[in-house]
């Protein structure tokens, strides 16, 4: 009999440690564990620390307060949940979400369990019955708790996209509520017996197929807002065209006239208006050069788009300020690399046109493996607060609102960095993109 007590504690322990390891694996998996110098000992750490933790519920209140699985469930979530943020990269929200789920489904695994063996209760004697009591418990949830996580790590959402805030609404609910009830019913569960199992093996199916619907309307949910992204992308790459059309006829016409310019210039000249001929060949040559493409930065796609837009900014009398220096050739889509410089220029010009002193600084550069982009704009200082948190001013917003999640994409895709600032008058976006070798 001692032999078999020892043997079910040992059985007990197993279990725990088994389900905290599974927990670590699932939330490293799909939010993405940090990388840094002691990663592993700082996980092995936490987990010894969790797993003692467990064990001392297990073992030390239980004996003192008899009923102690609310302990056991704030443990285990807490613990998830600091090991998530901590630890692992993806949205708070998923970093709460994924812990509440993972405690939600060790709660709920071991009712089809039970289930099975109530279900072949008659043909089996009360000795057997009572041993297979404990392997289910133990054993038996732990591996049907194994399938779950491999179920999970399936059907993994992309923990970096930001969703509508009814989904949020629907992850942290569901399991929230799933262990409330349960926990609420435990007392009850020997006067219940006959359909407790049934409500628990549906209750943990109804959480499953929500969380494959989430899984799916997040899927969906991406899929339409890069959908959408493309769709502005082509808007973007038919409006530098026409912007491009624009450019090369008025070239075309500058030339047309080259004969006539130059017999203005001719009389002037004759007739020693020296003064006058000046103000003519300066305000033809800014003409000439504005339109010319005079921009090298080392890139030939920037080089496109950095001419448009200057050409653009030159017709609104936007001083724009250059300092670019790249190779020439980038570890990033031309597409890709187009989108992000047109909207961050975009957006410079926009806010610049709503001032009377306006000026754009673009720096653009390579720092180790690392695509350096920063466009700053003058702004009015009453307007600084409010322009960190304006998506768009124009009209159509759902088609423009869009570029600030281009940019956010982008970023994401190449594990960079997008920050924006407003001091002393001035505008700042930033953007950092990790760029393979």
């Amino acid at each position: 009999m001692i032999t078999l007590s020892v043997f079910y504690h040992f059985l007990t322990v197993v279990s725990l440690l088994t389900e905290t390891l599974l927990g670590y694996i699932m939330m490293g998996k799909i939010l993405t564990l940090r990388r840094f110098r002691g990663c592993f000992f700082c996980i092995s750490v936490f987990y010894a620390i969790h797993a003692a933790l467990l064990l001392a519920e297990e073992y030390l209140i239980t004996a003192q307060i008899g009923d102690a699985y609310p302990v056991y469930l704030c443990l285990h979530c807490s613990l998830f949940i600091l090991y998530s943020f901590l630890l692992c990269s993806g949205r708070p929200v998923f970093k709460i979400f994924l812990p509440l789920i993972y405690v939600s489904a060790i709660t709920l695994c071991r009712f089809p369990v039970s289930l099975i063996l109530q279900l072949i209760r008659p043909f089996i004697s009360d000795n057997i019955m009572f041993f297979l009591q404990h392997l289910a418990n133990t054993l038996g949830s732990t591996s049907l708790l194994l399938l779950l996580t491999l179920f999970f790590l399936h059907y993994r959402p992309d923990t970096q996209q930001d969703y509508p805030f009814s989904y949020y609404i629907v992850m942290i609910a569901t399991p929230l509520l799933n262990m409330m009830s349960f926990t609420l019913l435990k007392n009850y569960y020997s006067s219940i017996s006959d359909v407790i199992y049934w409500i628990g093996t549906f209750s943990l199916l109804i959480e499953l197929l929500n969380y494959y619907m989430i899984w799916q309307s997040t899927g969906e949910y991406a899929k339409r807002i890069q959908f959408q992204l493309i769709s502005q992308q082509k808007d973007y790459q038919n409006q530098h065209m026409q912007e491009l059309n624009s450019i090369v006829t008025e070239y075309h016409h500058l030339r047309h006239d080259t004969k006539n310019h130059f017999a203005c210039m001719d009389r002037l000249l004759s007739q020693n208006k020296y003064d006058s001929l000046k103000e003519y060949f300066y305000t033809l040559s800014k003409e000439i050069y504005a339109l010319d493409n005079q921009i090298e930065t080392g890139n030939e796609i920037v080089n496109q788009v950095i001419n448009i837009k200057y050409a653009t900014a030159h017709k609104l009398n936007i001083p724009m300020d250059i300092r670019i220096a790249l190779p020439h050739t980038l570890n990033l889509p031309d597409h890709l690399l187009c989108s992000l410089t047109s909207n961050l220029l975009d957006n410079a010009i926009e806010a610049s046109q709503k001032i009377s002193d306006p000026e754009i600084i673009i720096e653009m550069k390579m720092v180790k493996s690392y695509l350096s982009l920063t466009i700053r704009n003058r702004i009015e200082e009453q307007m600084q607060e409010s322009s960190l948190n304006v998506k768009t001013t124009k009209p159509d917003k759902k088609r423009h609102g869009l570029g600030r999640e281009i940019i956010q994409d982008i970023v994401r895709r190449y594990n960079g960095i997008y920050t924006k600032e407003a001091k002393n008058g001035w505008y700042m976006a930033s953007v950092m993109l990790e760029l393979p070798e």
